[in-house]
C-alpha cells in the first residue's frame, strides 16, 4: 500500500515511507527515505500525535478494504494534513 500526503500548506504532495513527530511538527521521508518533507506544524506535540494517529487509521482502514476487495490489489490514497 502506498500513502500520498498532501503538505499542510497544499504546496506538495509526496509518497511516503516513513512519518515522525518532532515536538510539534510532523515529517515525512520518501525515496530513499533520506530525503525529509515537513508535512505539518501544529501548536503542540499533543496535536501532532492527533493527527499522526489519524494517519495510521486512514493506512488500516485502506489495507482492510484491499484485503477485502482483492490481496492483490495495491491502493494508493492521499491523505491531507489538517491546518489545526
Amino acid at each position: 500500500m502506498e500513502l500520498w500526503i498532501r503538505t499542510q500548506d497544499r504546496m506538495t504532495l509526496s509518497k511516503i515511507t516513513v512519518i515522525k513527530v518532532e515536538e510539534c511538527c510532523l515529517f515525512g521521508y520518501y525515496e530513499r527515505e533520506i530525503d525529509e518533507i515537513e508535512l505539518g506544524e501544529y501548536k503542540t506535540g499533543e496535536r501532532a500525535l492527533e493527527v499522526l494517529n489519524e494517519i495510521q487509521e486512514k493506512i488500516l482502514k485502506i489495507e482492510e478494504t484491499s484485503l477485502m476487495v482483492n490481496p492483490l490489489i495495491i491502493e494508493e490514497c492521499v491523505y491531507e494534513m489538517p491546518k489545526e
